[in-house]
């Protein structure tokens, strides 16, 4: 199915937020999720499916100074 992932268009195969979070071996601290355009708690990364023209931001925090 193709989704949007941080603008730009990707085939992925069917699978949770935290399926693909953990697929691409991101950190999960700091991680902030954008699906459809809401943040989406990570309490919920589990229970979301992925569907086709999803649009999903993954954005790390990242401290400073």
């Amino acid at each position: 199915m193709e989704i949007v992932i941080n603008g730009e268009k990707k085939i992925v195969d069917e699978m949770t937020i935290k399926e693909y979070v953990e697929k691409l071996k991101i950190s999960q601290t700091g991680l902030i999720v954008e699906y459809n355009y809401k943040i989406l708690k990570s309490e919920k990364w589990d229970e979301v499916e992925l569907k086709n023209n999803d649009n999903l931001e993954l954005i790390n925090l990242v401290g400073g100074g």
